[in-house]
């Protein structure tokens, strides 16, 4: 459950900032957790879409085929950023 490992992520890093949280501080992280998952979730379908439409494009020229392309590895580095790890920008 992806949900859950921002939660506890949240929840950790603010441990080890020193954060000492109860119950229902506990709580409102998981609920930022949830809400960031879903914010997640909508912006990759969007990307997804924008990616779409980008393909449709018959660039007119060298230098439009290479921001088209350019665009295309921005996004898909947003979708699968562990994909890319390590590689040169």
């Amino acid at each position: 459950m992806r949900q859950d490992k921002i939660a506890t992520a949240l929840l950790d890093e603010l441990w080890d900032a020193g954060f000492k949280l109860n119950g229902p501080e506990c709580d409102k992280v998981d609920e930022i957790g949830r809400r960031i998952e879903g914010e997640h979730a909508v912006l990759l379908g969007l990307l997804t879409d924008c990616a779409a439409v980008l393909r449709t494009i018959d660039p007119d020229d060298s230098d439009e085929a290479e921001k088209l392309a350019a665009l295309l590895g921005a996004i898909d580095r947003a979708q699968a950023p562990s994909r890319h790890q390590g590689a040169l920008l």
